[in-house]
């Protein structure tokens, strides 16, 4: 009997892997009558999630295949996920933690009186795509002189409860809240600069910074405090603003001198 399961349970996975692409299907016929078009175009960045428009007719289907890599593209077959005149619009996004480089391989197929079934050229476009519907998605606050001197973290996405979401994608909701709305418990976190340095209060403003070595801080351009102006950069490790508490115990002060004296307070 298991002997049996498995050979059953090969040729299944023989079945979904085996399928011979469209490109390759020598029973559907080239047809350069059939055009597919696409927008945008190849090499099309995104700062956030992106819906491709496909159309080849009002009758074909547009098959694809989405993949993370550039060098990982797959040919689509019959057995692949596929758009139509009436739900033009493919969804590319990033997943968290995933590559940013995405690769969407488009072949349309339909029905010809003359020559039955005909397809399309295919093509592999690569899309830049940063950002998606996704947990860990983040904004933050710089401190200005109104501000006591809190650098704030804040949620984009939250993670709904008690109720069932659609596979990859986040709600910001939260049903376990006051009317299902925010604020919610870990939506925000702050880090008190104030309490390493009585100066750090009344910045300019910042940006965040990508590293080599895969960490993210923002880094906080000092103005003037309320009391005085003063020269002390800040930089905050990003990743670790979850225990905002630590973060603010592993700080760092470095100062240099080259001609000229700056402050450099890091807070992990």
């Amino acid at each position: 009997l298991m002997s049996l399961y498995n050979i059953i349970l090969l040729l299944l996975l023989i079945n979904k892997y085996c399928k011979t692409a469209i490109v390759d299907d020598n029973k559907i016929q080239y047809s350069s009558e059939l055009k597919l078009i696409y927008d945008p175009p190849y090499g099309h960045f995104s700062p956030a999630a992106l819906g491709v428009y496909v159309y080849a007719s009002a009758t074909a289907k547009i098959y694809y295949e989405l993949n993370t890599l550039t060098e990982n593209s797959i040919s689509p077959t019959l057995d692949s996920n596929y758009t139509t005149f009436y739900s033009p619009y493919i969804m590319i996004n990033t997943p968290y933690l995933y590559p940013r480089n995405r690769s969407l391989t488009i072949i349309a197929v339909d029905f010809s009186e003359v020559l039955g079934k005909i397809k399309s050229e295919q093509y592999t476009i690569i899309y830049y795509v940063e950002a998606a519907a996704r947990p860990y998605s983040y904004g933050f606050l710089v401190p200005g002189i109104e501000t006591s001197g809190y650098f704030i973290r804040y949620g984009l996405e939250q993670v709904a409860t008690a109720r069932a979401q659609a596979s990859g994608f986040q709600e910001y909701a939260d049903f376990f809240a006051e009317l299902g709305l925010g604020t919610y418990s870990t939506q925000i976190q702050a880090v008190h600069l104030p309490s390493i340095d009585s100066d750090l209060t009344g910045f300019e403003g910042g940006l965040a910074v990508n590293t080599s070595n895969g960490n993210q801080y923002g880094v906080l351009f000092p103005y003037h405090n309320g009391k005085k102006y003063f020269g002390k950069v800040v930089r905050v490790d990003l990743y670790q603003m979850a225990n905002a508490s630590n973060c603010i115990k592993s700080f760092k002060f470095e100062s240099y001198i080259n001609n000229y004296t700056t402050n450099i307070t890091e807070s992990h």
